[in-house]
């Protein structure tokens, strides 16, 4: 005979299998009948399965679905690695089916670290779909086997939408061939939510986590997490028709918002490089020009060899007969050396290098006289107004009411090349904002060798974003 003890733990709606040391927690469907799906939940670095029950619970109330929840918990130290992952999806696929899930529709559901180990994972294994939260897959999405939903939150201070944003950018390629990747592989910028509002947990001093303060509250963050999720599952697993369409253009509208609060971000990323060129360089000579700006043809190379671009000299040209200039410029990118894998470092420039022609040279070769010149310090006021302008209202008024301003000092002005060369762009954080030095090299018009050349260090259009949307936010 089953022991009365046992009998309850059975007809209760969650209940714990477990093998070794990692478990899973199985909170049964809220829904008596209707199509079946399984989320196996894998939780963030350091955190316990549990934190993920009141969002399993909200995107059960949303869901027509009969979703069925499996908490994934107990890894080594807390922290989500492919050496226990397989025993523990497998767990939880157990437990579901002695629970009395019939159908295999599992979505593996990732947070943080749980949803990087999760996408190396499903790509050989019995998952049906992958839903992201707060992390990428470090994969190409039209090549993935499996349905991906990415979840960004607008406000993530620990995974930055400026790295989010390379998967958006796939999608829209995908989304040009086909308009079916709206509903397989959507990418979803959440407006005003942060990083910790995937999970429920005891809270900790954001100093600690590095996250950004939301705009909402946790209660509406849940909300809007399910109501993404919902539609992602429906799509992809519900047999009723209609239900899948509402669901479609719900993935829609969400592609539509998201595509506002990425555009600022795709837009300063193209300022940087377009082939072998650096478009802000353009700008930035045209700007130099002043009142000549609409009769300079500007071409610029972008060097990838720090030794090519220090043999470049700009040189210029005014043609008489036609009474227009044309200038070459150069620009060489420096990054921040692990940008590409470091999920916390800014994704922009750490400072680019641009060789110019100075607005004096500019003047010089039309035969005007001779003019006040341009400080590099211009360029950085200029790329921040070039990234507020590009920013979505939200953003911008968020930035001015809450966010530590930018602070540009006057030029620390180079003597040789080589000092220029050397000295980096100088850039420091205190209670008064972001405070950022360009480094300047400035040559006579007449100068035998150097003529005119105006040479800045500086932050690029994109840097002053990533200040703006996200690090101005942070509580100092």
């Amino acid at each position: 005979m089953i022991p009365f003890e046992q009998i309850l733990v059975l007809l209760s709606t969650s209940f714990l299998v477990a093998s070794a040391k990692v478990s899973s927690e199985i909170i049964q469907p809220i829904r008596s009948s209707g199509d079946e799906v399984a989320l196996i939940f894998v939780p963030g670095a350091y955190q316990k399965a549990e934190y993920y029950s009141e969002i399993a619970g909200v995107i059960q109330e949303t869901s027509q679905l009969r979703v069925w929840v499996a908490l994934t918990g107990g890894y080594d130290s807390d922290y989500p690695n492919p050496r226990e992952l397989p025993g523990a999806i497998d767990d939880a696929v157990s437990g579901l089916k002695q629970a009395g899930m019939v159908s295999d529709f599992y979505v593996g559901v990732g947070h943080g670290r749980g949803g990087i180990v999760l996408g190396t994972y499903a790509r050989d294994s019995g998952l049906k779909a992958l839903i992201l939260m707060g992390c990428i897959l470090n994969d190409t999405l039209s090549d993935f086997p499996v349905p991906v939903l990415t979840l960004a939150s607008e406000l993530d201070g620990l995974v930055r939408v400026t790295l989010v944003v390379d998967y958006f950018e796939q999608l829209l390629d995908s989304v040009s061939q086909s308009k079916d990747a709206i509903y397989r592989t959507p990418v979803i910028n959440i407006q005003g939510t942060n990083h910790i509002q995937f999970e429920t947990r005891p809270p900790l001093p954001r100093a600690v986590t590095r996250d950004i303060k939301s705009d909402v509250s946790d209660t509406e963050a849940r909300k809007i997490i399910s109501r993404h999720v919902n539609s992602f599952i429906t799509a992809t697993f519900r047999s009723v028709a209609g239900d899948v369409e509402v669901s479609r253009v719900e993935l829609e509208n969400d592609f539509i918002e998201s595509d506002k609060r990425f555009k600022p971000i795709l837009d300063m990323k193209a300022l940087q490089v377009e082939g072998d060129s650096f478009p802000w360089a353009s700008i930035a000579q045209r700007y130099f020009a002043g009142e000549f700006d609409n009769i300079v043809e500007v071409n610029n190379t972008l060097y990838g060899d720090i030794e090519e671009f220090i043999k470049f000299k700009p040189p210029i040209r005014y043609d008489v007969a036609s009474g227009r200039f044309e200038v070459h410029t150069s620009a060489f990118i420096e990054y921040e050396g692990d940008y590409q894998t470091n999920q916390r470092v800014e994704k922009s420039p750490a400072e680019i290098r641009l060789k110019l022609k100075s607005k004096g040279a500019i003047h010089s070769a039309r035969g005007a006289a001779p003019v006040e010149e341009w400080s590099c310090r211009s360029l950085n006021e200029l790329a921040l107004e070039y990234a507020l302008n590009s920013s979505t209202s939200h953003a911008r008024d968020r930035y001015h009411s809450r966010g530590r301003p930018m602070v540009f000092e006057d030029d620390i002005v180079a003597t040789s090349g080589q000092e220029w060369l050397s000295t980096p762009l100088t850039i420091w954080r205190d209670a008064d904002g972001l405070h950022v030095q360009a480094v300047a090299l400035l040559a006579a018009v007449d100068s035998p060798m150097y003529g005119g050349m105006h040479y800045c260090c500086v932050m690029a259009p994109s840097q002053a974003l990533e200040w703006i949307i996200i690090d101005s936010l942070r509580d100092y």
